[in-house]
């Protein structure tokens, strides 16, 4: 049985795996938690081989030997699959079938109780030659089939019918290696649960509906629902028709080639006539074909127009009951009170407004002899902050100044009248004197030019 699962980290150590593997308790009060041990392990193990295998019922025999490690078998098994079995992990696919997927532990117990009163009990099988049912799984997997059918049908916008090989396409879709006596455990949980309905058509034909959208129970189908169905299925054998004839033809055109070669004319036109009457009929197939795709366009494009009008209409009467409390005298009631609060909290703005102004008068108008006293203080502040600032340094590259120089710019700023210097090439009265110099300056240094000198009067 080839098989791909996931196996446990404890699988690789010899020691664990020998105590989990070990002969159960005779009893569970004997050895507690030995016996829960044991029978979490190997149940857990059997769901998650199964789940990683996409199965969702299993033989006994498969147990025994998936589980098999060098050669030997856990001496447990038997134990562990009859208490998975009283716990609901397992079902056996008779009880399963038998009551209707819904055996507890106690109905079990009753069932057997019972038959053995009445004289006749059943022969139990070997546990190795049950098929047992995960009902987990049976319940998982059922449910991503219904979410893959949802998902399609909203993208479609229609609920399509299946025949039994397309639910089986389906299955196999969502579980790829998804067996058909699984696939049919499937069906059936569905079934039970009201979320797959199963219809005869006029032929007896088998139509599966299932559910969308968490529907239940599923609704029956509709008359364009059946014809679509039937539409597709005549589609389909028509296409294998096509096949068939295409095949033929070709199959009918090498066998003239060959009598041709061969010498014999007359098998080769007897072939040849077939091959035409082949095409004749492969033509109206194809047509006949093409005729029934049009058709089913047209049918799903009238049940999309009628769903369409459907929700048109019922927005329209939404509108119609909305619009129905609508007064336009209210409405420009309304606007008109609207109009007046506007009105009132512009008033109680500007009453906020005008109590918190300092600066503004009576009439609206600012008093500006305030702000214009401010502003010459801070005018008086900065020139005293100029006065008290640090000179600029000196132009680099100008010569120093001479003291004759520097006591006439002292004197140009302090506005005191200078005496005109008299001609450079008079001689000098006063010997005693110092020598007048021009206040000009000196090559190479900076020109200051001279301020002009207030009289006294001013």
């Amino acid at each position: 049985m080839a098989a791909e699962w996931q196996k446990p980290p404890d699988w690789l150590d010899e020691e664990r795996m020998n105590f989990l593997s070990a002969p159960l308790p005779s009893q569970r009060t004997d050895k507690p938690s030995q016996w829960d041990t044991q029978t979490k392990f190997w149940s857990d193990l059997i769901v998650s081989s199964c789940s990683d295998c996409c199965q969702v019922s299993i033989l006994g025999r498969h147990v025994e030997e998936r589980f098999t490690r060098s050669g030997r078998t856990p001496a447990c098994l038997a134990g562990v699959v009859e208490d998975a079995c009283k716990q609901g992990v397992l079902r056996s696919a008779k009880s399963w079938e038998k009551n209707d997927c819904s055996e507890s532990w106690l109905e079990w117990g009753v069932n057997l109780a019972s038959s053995w009163l009445t004289g006749s009990p059943e022969r139990p099988e070997s546990w190795l030659e049950v098929t047992y049912v995960i009902p987990k799984l049976v319940e998982q997997f059922s449910s991503d089939v219904i979410s893959e059918h949802s998902r399609r049908a909203s993208s479609s916008g229609r609920n399509d019918l299946f025949s039994p090989e397309g639910f089986v396409s389906l299955c196999r879709h969502v579980r790829p290696p998804l067996s058909k006596d699984d696939v049919g455990l499937l069906s059936r949980w569905l079934e039970k649960s009201s979320k797959l309905s199963i219809y005869l058509d006029e032929i007896d034909n088998e139509m599966i509906k299932l559910a969308v959208n968490g529907e239940r129970p599923v609704s029956p189908p509709s008359k364009p629902e059946i014809a679509l169905y039937r539409l597709r299925l005549c589609c389909v054998a028509l296409s294998k028709q096509i096949e068939e004839v295409m095949s033929d033809i070709k199959r009918c055109t090498e066998a003239a080639k060959q009598k041709q070669m061969l010498g014999m004319r007359d098998g080769a036109l007897s072939l040849l006539r077939r091959r035409k009457r082949l095409l004749k009929s492969l033509t109206q197939k194809e047509g006949t074909a093409e005729n029934i795709e049009q058709l089913i366009t047209g049918l799903r494009a009238v049940h999309d127009d009628r769903k369409i009008i459907g929700a048109m209409e019922v927005g329209v009467q939404a509108y119609r009951e909305a619009m129905a409390d609508i007064n336009i005298d209210k409405v420009a009631d309304t606007m008109d009170e609207f109009r007046d609060l506007h009105d009132k909290h512009n008033e109680v703005n500007a009453e906020l407004c005008d109590s918190f102004s300092v600066f503004i008068t009576d009439d609206g108008s600012m008093d500006m002899s305030e702000l214009e006293a401010e502003l010459d203080s801070l005018i008086h502040e900065d020139g005293i902050a100029d006065a008290h600032a640090p000179s600029e340094p000196p132009v680099a590259g100008a010569s120093a100044a001479t003291p004759q120089k520097r006591d006439q710019n002292t004197t140009e700023e302090l506005c005191i009248p200078v005496t005109p210097p008299e001609s450079a090439s008079k001689p000098n009265r006063d010997e005693g004197c110092p020598q007048h110099h021009d206040v000009t300056a000196t090559p190479g240094s900076a020109h200051v030019p001279p301020k002009p000198t207030r009289s006294p009067a001013s």
